[in-house]
């Protein structure tokens, strides 16, 4: 029998003993991937530490904002003023940035979280 190897591209001959081997591997596979099922307090847990990343990086955005704008430059190069622009534009994009995606994900694993306690609740529902 001829198998492929999912990491590696190359096609190597199998023997009958190899290859229940490597069905039997599969069907554990699956059935791993059966009872691999998150539960909804997962998907919660996430979404609050998530939520709680988002506001700790909107609060560092807001200071880092006010700490820019208080502090001015104490240089008259041009260099060095679009270079400083620069930067500070930078950090402060990415700090508003890391709140963007923090929250979004917060709010992607709450919807998530409601999802399926109304699937579970379906399915008990069903079940009787």
């Amino acid at each position: 029998m001829i198998a492929m190897n999912k990491n590696q591209n190359f096609v190597r001959l199998v023997s009958p003993e190899q290859s229940s081997l490597l069905s039997n591997n599969k069907k554990l596979e699956t059935i791993a991937l059966r009872n691999n099922k998150k539960s909804p307090l997962h998907f919660l847990s996430g979404s609050l530490t998530a939520l709680l990343f988002g506001w700790l990086s909107l609060r560092l955005s807001q200071q880092m904002s006010i700490y820019f704008a208080l502090h001015s430059f104490n240089t008259k190069s041009s260099i060095n003023i679009t270079f400083s622009v620069a930067l500070k534009t930078l950090i402060i994009g990415i700090t508003y940035l890391a709140t963007f995606s923090f929250s979004f994900i917060g709010i992607g694993l709450f919807v998530v979280f409601i999802r399926s306690v109304l699937l579970d609740n379906e399915d008990a529902t069903s079940e009787h």
